[in-house]
């Protein structure tokens, strides 16, 4: 089991995580980070847990919006008969592309932070 350090909000954290995660956990922290630091704005006396739990909470609803169109994009998929032989398989092609498409517009991205390294 690794270990690895990270800063969010100006404060340092020891985690552990499976051995080569350590990047991904850092740069997942650097997103936190990110979000908390425009949810505080300009605010300079935000209590920590108030903002972690601001940063869930928005982190969820993302979440939430992503998996529904996922699911709505199943559903359309398995809603529909295609058929290989009157071109089916490239229509089943374009409909769940639009759909991810779709998906992917209604998550808004987490900007990128770069530590500088």
């Amino acid at each position: 089991m690794a270990q690895v350090s990270v800063v969010v909000n100006g404060r340092s954290f020891r985690l552990a995580c499976r051995d080569g995660e350590e990047p991904r956990v850092q740069e997942l922290a650097g997103e936190i980070d990110s979000l908390i630091s425009k949810l505080k704005g300009n605010a300079k006396a935000t209590q920590d847990d108030r903002l972690f739990l601001m940063a869930a909470l928005v982190l969820a609803d993302q979440l939430s919006d992503a998996q529904a169109e996922l699911q709505r994009a199943r559903q359309l998929v398995d809603g529909r008969a295609y058929h290989v032989i009157e071109g089916g398989a490239q229509a089943m092609q374009r409909d769940l592309s639009r759909a991810l498409e779709a998906a992917a517009a209604r998550v808004e991205p987490l900007p990128r932070i770069s530590n500088g390294s």
